[in-house]
């Protein structure tokens, strides 16, 4: 496949996604990190993209915390954050033609490391850093 601007994000993009709820712990999203091998949880209510969360978000959430008070329970971390609570709000999101050009650049520009896909309002995937990395290995591997 050659590079192209014109490529479509569908082309690349992640199709079977894990997702999670507003209601969602962080042991489940831990859990989902973990055995899902993913950075990027997007959060969906009533089948809808609301919010999106890495990682990154939830190691930060937990710095803010530990630098707040002297120490703090997982418990008490559980009982207070759900993902509602950590998410990026109304995340930028591309359609499924957005060339993988543009996706590159948004990601360049806004330092994001995902974008999710929607089509007619539906969560159909997600397009990382890491998916343009692959594509352009396979390009010139």
């Amino acid at each position: 496949m050659p590079l192209s601007k014109k490529i479509p994000v569908f082309d690349i993009m992640t199709k079977n996604l894990v997702v999670a709820d507003l209601d969602t712990r962080l042991s489940r999203a831990q859990e989902l990190f973990l055995n899902f091998g993913v950075e990027h949880l997007p959060i969906v209510h009533n089948d809808t993209l609301v919010g999106i969360v890495s990682e990154f978000d939830i190691m930060k959430m937990y710095a803010t915390q530990l630098d707040a008070k002297e120490s703090i329970s997982k418990k008490e971390i559980e009982e207070q954050f759900r993902m509602e609570d950590i998410m990026t709000k109304n995340p930028v999101t591309i359609t499924p033609d957005t060339p993988i050009g543009k996706a590159a650049q948004l990601l360049v520009d806004n330092k994001f490391e995902a974008l999710p896909v929607v089509e007619e309002g539906a969560l159909i995937g997600l397009v990382t850093a890491k998916d343009m990395v692959d594509y352009l290995a396979q390009l010139y591997a």
